[in-house]
C-alpha cells in the first residue's frame, strides 16, 4: 500500500514487509457526532454485505465454468515452470471472464455510491470494504477458510478506514497537537485529552511521528463497553514501535498447556505458573451467567426443546424473549469483553517478562486449534494460541523471530539418555531411576527444548548438551527437583475430615441416569433392612467372592 503526503503529491512506495505499527488515541464525540458516525457504520455494512454476495456469486460461476474444470486438470508443474505459468493463465483468464478479480470488487463497491449511500460512505472507505469483502470470498475460494457470512446489523463493523491520507480521516494538528479528527469536511470529532502521566508521554510520541511524516493512514474503531459505544482514533504509523520494555540474552523455552505454562530460561530457575489467570474469576462468572440464560430459554420458549430437554435440531425461534432475558445477554456479551480485556493485558505481560529472560524465545510448533476438542473451556477463557501470536510479533518486532521446533521430536516422552518411553497425560512426572531424575513431565520438556538446534531442514536434539547443561543446573541452582519443579505436596487431611469434591462441570445426562439408579438402588437397600434392630454384616471382599461363588453354583 502506498504512502501519500497530505498535500496529495505521491511518494515512493514503501517496500513490501516494511514494519509498521499502530497507536490508538480515544475520541470525545459529542451525541449528534455519535449518531452520525453510528448512521455511517450501518450504511458502510450494507455496502460491504452488498460485495460480499456479488463476490461469492462470482466465484460460484468460476467454478461452473467448464474452463475452470478444465484448467483444474493441467499439470502443476515446477515452481516458476511453463506448465506452472500456463495453468496459473487458465485460471486468471476464467475469474476474467467473470469479473472475480480484486479491481472488480473495487470497481463494483465504488458503484454502490449512489444517493444516501454516497453520502455517508466516501470513496476510499468503499473501496477498503471491498477489499475487505473480495479477500474474505478469496480465501473461501480457494478453500484455506470457511464460507465468509454477511454482517449483522446489531453487531456492526468493528472498524472503518481510508487507504491513505488523501483519503476523508485524517488527524487534525494544532500547534503539534492533535486535537480532533476531521472525518469529511463538516464532521471534526475532538480527542479526549490524556488522563495519566504515561499517556501524555506516548501521546507526545505519537504527535512527534505524526508530525515527522510517519502517519500512513487512520482508522475508527467501534467498541461497546456496558452498554455504551465509544470510539477511537486509531493511527498506523510507519516503522517499528518504541520498545519499552529491556531485552534479555539467551535461550528461554516454554512448555504450553491448555491452562498453564512451564518455562526454563538458560541463565535463570525455571518456573511455571498459570496462563491467564485474571480470567478465573470470569469464567465461574461466565458460567452462571450462562446458565441463567439457558433457564429463561427454557421458561420462555419450551418449544424449542423436546421431552428428553435437548435444544430441537434447526434455527432457534426464540420469539418471546423479556427483558430480563436481553439484560442477560448484554451482561455476558460484557462478561466475554472484560475476559478478552484481562487475558490480553496477562498475555502481554507475560510475554514481556520471558523477552526479558532471554531474546531466544522458543517453544514446540503445535496446533492449538485442536486441543477444543479436548479441553474447550480452558481454550476459550486462556486462548493459548493467541499467546503465542503474540509471542511471534514481539519477536519480530525486536529482530528475533520465535523458534518453533517440530513437535515430532516428543521431547515429553524422551529422557536425559535418549530413551523414550510413552506417557499418558495423565502421569504428570518424568521419574528415571538411572539417571537420577524426578522432575516436572513439562519442565523437562522445557528444558529438552533449549538443546533443539535446527540442522538444514530437521530439527535435531543435542543430548550431550543436555546432560552437561543438566549438571551445570544442578550446581547453580541447587537440587534438580527444586529447579525443575518439586513434585507437588498434598496439603494435610484433619482426622474426621473428608476432603472437598468439587464438581467443575454440571453433570451431564448419562451421569444424572447413573445418579438416579444409585440413589434408588439405595432406596430399595433401606427397604429391605430389617426392622427388629439387628445389625447387617460388613460386606468384604471375602464375602463378596463367596457370594459370587454360591450365585454361579445355585
Amino acid at each position: 500500500m502506498g504512502r501519500y503526503k497530505t498535500a496529495g503529491t505521491r511518494k515512493r512506495k514503501r517496500e513490501r514487509g516494511a514494519p509498521a505499527h499502530i497507536a490508538n488515541i480515544p475520541l470525545d464525540p459529542t451525541p449528534a457526532e455519535l449518531a452520525l458516525s453510528l448512521t455511517r457504520n450501518r450504511a458502510e455494512l450494507r455496502l460491504y454485505n452488498a460485495v460480499l454476495a456479488e463476490a461469492k456469486k462470482r466465484s460460484r460461476a468460476v467454478k461452473a465454468d467448464p474452463a475452470w474444470e478444465q484448467a483444474r486438470k493441467m499439470r502443476k508443474g515446477k515452481p516458476r515452470s511453463g506448465e506452472r505459468v500456463r495453468r496459473a493463465s487458465a485460471f486468471q483468464a476464467v475469474r476474467d471472464a467473470h469479473g472475480f478479480t480484486r479491481e472488480a470488487a473495487l470497481s463494483y463497491g465504488s458503484s454502490l455510491r449512489k444517493s444516501f449511500m454516497r453520502q455517508q460512505v466516501f470513496a476510499q472507505e468503499a473501496q477498503e470494504l471491498a477489499a475487505r469483502a473480495f479477500d474474505a470470498t478469496w480465501m473461501w475460494h480457494l478453500g484455506k477458510r470457511g464460507k465468509p457470512h454477511p454482517k449483522r446489523v446489531r453487531d456492526g463493523l468493528h472498524s472503518l478506514s481510508c487507504k491513505d491520507m488523501t483519503g476523508s480521516m485524517k488527524p487534525v494538528m494544532k500547534d503539534g497537537k492533535i486535537t480532533s479528527l476531521q472525518w469529511s469536511r463538516a464532521t471534526h470529532i475532538a480527542v479526549s485529552k490524556p488522563r495519566t502521566r504515561d499517556g501524555q508521554i506516548e501521546r507526545e510520541r505519537i504527535e512527534a511521528l505524526v508530525a515527522d511524516d510517519k502517519l500512513l493512514y487512520c482508522r475508527v474503531v467501534f467498541e461497546q463497553v456496558r452498554g455504551r459505544v465509544l470510539l477511537y482514533l486509531q493511527l498506523v504509523l510507519d516503522g517499528r514501535a518504541a520498545v519499552r520494555h529491556e531485552v534479555g540474552s539467551g535461550k528461554v523455552c516454554f512448555d504450553l498447556g491448555p491452562s498453564s505454562i512451564h518455562v526454563v530460561p538458560e541463565h535463570a530457575p525455571a518456573f511455571h505458573e498459570v496462563l491467564a489467570p485474571s480470567v478465573e474469576d470470569k469464567a465461574r462468572e461466565l458460567r452462571r451467567e450462562l446458565r441463567h440464560l439457558d433457564r429463561q430459554h427454557r421458561a420462555g420458549s419450551p418449544e424449542c426443546f423436546d421431552k428428553a430437554g435437548c435444544h430441537v435440531k434447526g434455527r432457534c425461534y426464540w420469539k418471546e424473549r423479556s427483558k430480563a432475558a436481553g439484560a442477560t445477554k448484554r451482561k455476558i456479551a460484557e462478561t466475554y469483553r472484560t475476559m478478552a480485556k484481562g487475558r490480553d493485558r496477562d498475555h502481554g505481560n507475560l510475554v514481556n517478562r520471558l523477552y526479558a529472560v532471554g531474546n531466544d524465545l522458543r517453544c514446540e510448533g503445535l496446533d492449538y486449534r485442536s486441543w477444543q476438542k479436548n479441553w474447550p473451556h480452558s481454550i476459550r477463557d486462556r486462548a493459548p494460541g493467541a499467546f503465542v501470536e503474540k509471542a511471534r510479533r514481539r519477536g519480530k518486532a525486536i529482530g528475533h523471530p520465535l523458534y518453533e521446533y517440530n513437535p515430532r521430536l516428543a521431547l515429553s516422552q524422551t529422557c536425559i539418555g535418549g530413551e523414550r518411553k510413552k506417557k499418558p497425560l495423565s502421569e504428570r512426572r518424568h521419574v528415571c531411576e538411572e539417571h537420577n531424575l524426578d522432575v516436572d513431565r513439562d519442565l523437562f520438556s522445557a528444558f529438552l527444548g533449549l538443546h533443539v538446534e535446527p540442522v538444514g531442514s530437521n530439527d535435531v536434539l543435542d543430548l550431550v548438551g543436555a546432560r552437561a547443561a543438566l549438571q551445570e543446573r544442578a550446581s547453580a541452582f541447587g537440587p534438580q527437583r527444586q529447579d525443575l519443579g518439586a513434585r507437588p505436596e498434598r496439603a494435610p487431611v484433619c482426622d474426621g475430615e473428608k476432603p472437598r469434591v468439587r464438581r467443575r462441570h454440571p453433570p451431564g445426562r448419562r451421569s444424572l441416569v447413573r445418579i438416579r439408579k444409585r440413589l434408588a438402588s439405595k432406596r430399595s437397600d433401606r427397604a429391605v433392612r430389617p426392622e427388629d434392630g439387628t445389625t447387617i454384616p460388613a460386606v468384604t471382599d471375602s464375602t463378596v467372592a463367596g457370594s459370587l461363588t454360591a450365585s454361579e453354583a445355585a
